[in-house]
C-alpha cells in the first residue's frame, strides 16, 4: 500500500510546457501577472543568494525540508518489479494546467499522473480513492485506517 508516493525521479517540465503555463497565466491574469512574476522572481533570487541562518528562522514544522529529505532519500531507492497488486491511496490531484501531449501539471509545477507512473513496477495497480480521504493512523502491523 502506498500513500500518494511519488516516483523517485519525476520528469522535469519540458520548456514547451513551461511556456504554455506562462502564457495561460498571462491570459488569465493579464499584464499584472508580469509584475507579480517579476516580484516573485526577485524575492526568490534574493533568498537564494542570502538565505537566513537557521537560528533566525522561527521554530515551526518544516514541511518543505521534510519533503526535500524524503525526495533525496527516495531518489537512491531502486524500485523492484512487483508481481502482485499495489493499492495507491491518494486524494484527487489539483491539476491546474493541461499541457503538451495531454499531460497535466500541478500547482507545484510537476507533472501529475493518475497512477504516479507506478504501473511500470506493478502491473495490477489499483487507485481506490476517488475523493479526498484522511489517513487516521498508519501501522505496519494493521495497515492504515481511512476516513473517506
Amino acid at each position: 500500500m502506498l500513500l500518494d508516493t511519488p516516483l523517485p525521479i519525476r520528469p522535469a517540465l519540458m520548456m514547451r510546457d513551461t511556456a504554455l503555463i506562462k502564457m495561460d497565466s498571462f491570459r488569465r491574469r493579464g499584464p499584472g501577472y508580469l509584475l507579480d512574476w517579476g516580484r516573485a522572481r526577485w524575492e526568490w533570487e534574493l533568498q537564494k543568494r542570502n538565505p537566513k541562518p537557521a537560528d533566525q528562522v522561527p521554530a515551526q514544522f518544516h514541511n518543505a525540508g521534510i519533503e526535500a529529505a524524503f525526495r533525496s532519500a527516495i531518489a537512491v531507492y531502486d524500485l523492484p518489479q512487483r508481481s502482485g497488486a499495489v493499492a495507491l491511496i491518494r486524494p484527487p490531484a489539483d491539476r491546474i494546467w493541461k499541457v503538451s501531449k495531454g499531460n497535466l501539471v500541478l500547482a507545484a509545477k510537476e507533472y501529475v499522473f493518475d497512477d504516479n507512473e507506478l504501473t511500470r513496477f506493478a502491473p495490477a495497480l489499483q487507485v481506490p480513492a476517488s475523493r479526498p480521504c484522511t489517513i487516521r493512523s498508519v501501522s505496519p502491523r494493521n495497515g492504515p485506517w481511512l476516513t473517506i
